[in-house]
Order: C-alpha cells, then sequence, then structure tokens
C-alpha cells in the first residue's frame, strides 16, 4: 500500500477527524487530493502518518503544536 485513505488514517494515527482536519488546514499535513468522477478524496502517505506521531509526541511532551510542526520540519526529533 502506498497511500493511506482517510479512515485509515484515522485509525493509524489515532487523531479525531476534527483534529485531522484542523491540522490540514493549518498546513500541518497536506495530503494528495485524489478525484474518483465526481468525488475528491484524500491520500495519506506514510511520510504523512510518522509525521503526525511524531508531532502528537511533541505536543503530549508540552510543545504547541506550530512548535512541534517547526521542530519536525527543522530535522529535529527529541522528544523525551
Amino acid at each position: 500500500m502506498t497511500s493511506l485513505s482517510t479512515s485509515e488514517m484515522l485509525r493509524e494515527s489515532k487523531l479525531s477527524a476534527k483534529r485531522l482536519y484542523y491540522w490540514e488546514k493549518v498546513g500541518i499535513v497536506n495530503p494528495e487530493k485524489v478525484r474518483f468522477g465526481s468525488r475528491e478524496y484524500r491520500r495519506y502517505s506514510w511520510e504523512d502518518l510518522q509525521r503526525l506521531r511524531r508531532i502528537r509526541r511533541l505536543v503530549s511532551c508540552g510543545y504547541s503544536l506550530r512548535g512541534a510542526a517547526r521542530r519536525i520540519s527543522n530535522g529535529v526529533w527529541d522528544a523525551r
């Protein structure tokens, strides 16, 4: 499997749909949009899943959402 559907991402990341969509809205994650007929679906990569897991971990350690995302983007991953 090369990508995850929204339901798979929710299950694997253990995020609520509301939180996942918010994180998408503020630019934490940017899923690929795929069209099937008149419908559009989100497809998430395994890298997206790893990023969300790391950010969740940093937030649980006391970082703000933006601070955690910035640390991950800068290549700093130290959630002790």
